[in-house]
Order: C-alpha cells, then structure tokens, then sequence
C-alpha cells in the first residue's frame, strides 16, 4: 500500500497502518510517483478536500478502480 498525504507529520501514521511507502503532495506529485511505480490499481480516498483527492486520479492504471 501506498499512502498520498500532505506533510511529513503523518508519515508516520501511514506506515503504522501498512504503507511502505509514503508521498507528501507538499513535495511530490503524486500522480508522478504512482505513474513512475506502475500506476494505481485502487484509490481509496479519504479527505474532503476535492483537490487532494483529483491529484492522484490521474495516475489511475487501466481497470483500476
């Protein structure tokens, strides 16, 4: 599992809860990462920030959900 979030101050929470890896869209774009490592079968989204959550869509592999 891959974690996206905003700041480095809930890496630490995202790893604790299975992430081996985590992107800081302050930092990267996440779109970029996931593409680079194959994109993203599945996207579980829980922000209600509509931006946080549209970045990532486009790294949304073919049939992914």
């Amino acid at each position: 599992m891959v974690a996206v979030g905003r700041g480095e101050d809930i890496a630490a929470d995202a790893r604790k809860i299975g992430a081996y890896r985590y992107i800081d869209a302050n930092k990267e774009n996440a779109a970029d990462v996931l593409n680079g490592m194959g994109g993203a079968k599945a996207i579980r989204a829980t922000s209600g920030n509509s931006a946080a959550i549209a970045a990532p869509m486009h790294a949304l592999a073919p049939g992914g959900v």
